[in-house]
């Protein structure tokens, strides 16, 4: 499933100022760089995990129903499913009905699986055929998610430019902070 966040989160789980801190910075000149470091640290981990850690607004897209089975969102802990768009075969926009599906939550793979008697509409061949919008996120990160994020940015600010024996991955202390919440094949 292919997702674009449509509301980004409100705040970023860690502020400059502990950023700073972390990376014992007293000066202000590179506020805007540690800044860009913040969500950039955000949106990584929570891609390679699958996890939201502040609440956002996501959209998914998906070429067809499936076949068979339910629709697994890949962003979680999801809050809530806003609409199930999809194009008929004339490509004409239709909106699905709730009451023909259930929104199953879940920490990891929340679904939205059709109810019985129920059956997925017939789709245009498109890419962007079905489109999800849901919610996600926790609302607020837990410790361990914001100081992965403080390593990573650490990583990113003391490993600016790659050399010729440098691998652009996360410190293995981020994959281990980050296991958790890891929702292993969702893609």
């Amino acid at each position: 499933m292919l997702t674009t966040v449509v509301t980004a989160p409100e705040a970023e789980p860690i502020t400059l100022a502990e950023l700073k801190e972390h990376l014992k910075v007293l000066h202000a000149t590179e506020d805007s760089y540690l800044e860009t470091l913040i969500v950039a640290a955000r949106g990584h981990i929570e891609k390679t995990s699958g996890a939201a850690f502040m609440t956002q607004t996501i959209d998914g897209f998906l070429p067809a129903f499936p076949s068979a089975g339910a629709i697994v969102l890949p962003r979680n802990p999801v809050v809530s499913v806003a609409w199930v768009k999809y194009r008929d075969r004339d490509g004409n926009e239709q909106t699905l009905s709730p009451s023909s599906y259930h929104f199953e939550p879940a920490a990891v793979r929340a679904t939205i699986e059709l109810l019985p008697g129920q059956s997925w509409p017939a789709t245009q061949a498109h890419p962007r055929a079905v489109n999800v919008r849901w919610v996600a996120g926790a609302g607020e990160a837990e410790s361990d998610l914001k100081h992965a994020m403080k390593l990573l940015c650490a990583h990113w600010y003391f490993n600016r430019e790659l050399d010729g024996d440098a691998k652009p991955n996360m410190p293995f202390a981020v994959e281990a902070l980050t296991q958790k919440y890891r929702t292993h094949g969702w893609m």
